[in-house]
């Protein structure tokens, strides 16, 4: 998870581990928030989080990287509404949270599942995820 690292040391580490013209990638699986019901999401799992946006791939001026370039691809993950609760309790944001907290946001999640129109009643449910992908060169 590289928005988890220190920058500066991991980019060096990085750079020294790689031979010339070998390739960093880094990818996030992110919730596609282009679908309705997944945007309706954020709320429940309390506004804004690292998740459903696009990651902003950082690298100090110096790091000795080129060509970056970036692609993404869409999937969906079959799932029965339900199981949209244990989606969210294994995220590692919401395993950290005190216990109440991630009682209450689970609880959250869960009313959701039951009651929004595109998941109640339905056997299986899409959820729709974008996976970003993220290459530089090694110089």
């Amino acid at each position: 998870m590289w928005y988890w690292v220190d920058l500066e040391p991991a980019a060096a580490e990085v750079a020294r581990v790689l031979h010339s013209r070998d390739v960093l990638g880094l990818l996030w699986n992110l919730r596609d928030e282009r679908v309705p019901w997944m945007a309706e999401l954020r709320p429940v799992l309390g506004g804004e989080d690292l998740h459903g946006r696009p990651p902003r791939v950082m690298l100090p001026e110096d790091a000795p990287f080129i060509e970056a370039t970036s692609t993404d691809f869409p999937f969906a993950q079959q799932l029965v509404p339900e199981d949209l609760v244990d989606l969210v309790a294994s995220r590692s944001h919401v395993q950290v949270l005190r216990d109440d907290e991630r009682a209450a946001l689970l609880e959250r999640v869960a009313r959701f599942a039951r009651v929004h129109p595109e998941l109640a009643g339905r056997a299986t449910i899409e959820v729709p995820y974008v996976t970003f992908c993220w290459r530089a060169t090694r110089a």
